[in-house]
């Protein structure tokens, strides 16, 4: 195939949509000969914080000298960034390679879905790392990467309500799905979740005789570093009060793994996550975060506080699907001026009834599309611009930003 036919191949697959469970992923692999089977694994999975984790994990891992895999969903910035060793994308030909390989072995298993095929790619492609940080799609229990049957360990981020038609309404049955990826004698590392769904791990982690750990609460201090544990006046790089918690995380599966505390302060001021909390300064300052559920909007709400001086706009795009009434009237008590936008994506709540939304608290709302909406506020030179609520516009408003501004520099 060509790059071009591989993307091809790839896109006429979404058609098939959403399915989980564990049949065909199982079989794809068993006619690839279980590639799965040959690599170290840390699952992770959680509603939000999933890729923050990992951001602060691969760092941490690279410092140690190590050749790491991390397998992200979804995309921001373009299609290869789901596939990454060391934080180098896979190039056009590996992609065209490896699909190759999946896609014959696809075809004597029946019909996968596209999550299903660029898991088994990923799972190939990484043959030759030493560790490898694999993201839960959606779920856990039936989700695709789930099919992996021992790993280093697993590691819960956070928990939440959302995809609550698929995974469940309440914390407890989210929690359950989570908990899915938690393997037999295996080693399971939580961050501090709520009573209801901390009981669910621990029920399901005796089930399985392994060994839950919860993270400690981070000690964090006025200068912006932070204790956890023994470990004293960590610097993160990652901006956002939410991301002490995150790096928290990542410390405690780390230093389970590995003494060597160099590579946890090196870690955590190299780790890099473009498009969550990505601060770039300047008049106005932007702010791109991949908030696009209620948890994550609070937790954004909390670290817009120190750059809230009444001068805050949005730039806001929804899927139909989100709990979108509760993230707006979250949201809302930040802002002076919103614009909505219809994010790409057959799910996106249209840019008109989110500014319907919005308009229920905040007088001043714009239905616009993103290239006029970033226009319109660079001409706010005193505001601080937020742009949030679905990944997958984000990397056309940074680029949009970018094409204005130059080289502004990025704030860790």
């Amino acid at each position: 195939m060509t790059y071009a036919e591989t993307c091809e191949y790839i896109n006429s697959l979404n058609k098939f949509g959403v399915v989980l469970g564990l049949d065909n992923i199982n079989a794809l692999l068993a006619q690839l000969g279980h590639p799965e089977e040959k690599l170290n694994i840390i699952h992770i999975a959680g509603t939000n914080g999933k890729g923050s984790v990992g951001a602060f994990l691969e760092a941490m891992l690279r410092a140690k000298g190590f050749k790491v895999g991390r397998y992200v969903s979804p995309s921001v910035f373009c299609y290869e960034e789901r596939f990454q060793k060391n934080g180098a994308f896979i190039t056009p030909d590996e992609l065209v390679k490896f699909t190759e390989k999946v896609r014959a072995a696809a075809e004597k298993i029946g019909q996968p879905t596209v999550f299903e095929v660029e898991t088994a790619i990923a799972l190939c492609w990484f043959y030759d790392c030493d560790y490898v940080l694999l993201e839960v799609g959606m779920g856990g229990r039936l989700d695709a990467t789930n099919a992996v049957k021992n790993t280093v360990c697993s590691v819960i981020t956070t928990i939440g309500l959302d995809h609550t038609a698929i995974l469940g309404d309440t914390l407890a049955k989210i929690a359950y799905e989570k908990a899915g990826i938690i393997k037999q004698n295996g080693r399971v590392f939580s961050a501090v979740l709520q009573d209801e769904a901390a009981e669910v791990l621990k029920r399901v982690s005796a089930e399985m005789n392994a060994a839950l750990t919860f993270c400690a609460e981070p000690v964090v201090h006025e200068d912006g570093s932070f204790d956890y544990k023994a470990l004293k006046g960590l610097k993160k790089s990652l901006s956002g009060d939410y991301q002490y918690k995150n790096a928290a995380l990542a410390v405690e599966v780390f230093t389970s793994l590995f003494d060597d505390e160099n590579a946890v302060r090196t870690g955590l001021e190299t780790a890099c996550w473009k498009g969550r909390f990505q601060v770039i300064e300047g008049e106005p300052t932007y702010i791109f975060d991949g908030a696009h559920n209620p948890q994550g909007v609070e937790a954004l709400m909390n670290a817009l506080e120190s750059y809230d001086k009444g001068n805050i706009v949005y730039i806001c795009g929804i899927f139909a699907d989100k709990d979108y009434k509760t993230m707006v009237k979250t949201a809302a008590k930040r802002c002076k001026k919103v614009y909505t936008v219809t994010p790409p994506s057959p799910r996106a709540l249209p840019a008109e009834e989110l500014k319907n939304e919005f308009l229920k608290y905040v007088p001043d709302v714009k239905a616009a599309d993103v290239k006029t909406a970033i226009e319109e506020t660079m001409r706010m030179k005193d505001a601080c611009v937020a742009v949030f609520g679905s990944l997958s516009f984000l990397g056309e408003a940074v680029a949009a930003v970018e094409r204005e501004v130059g080289k502004w520099t990025e704030k860790k």
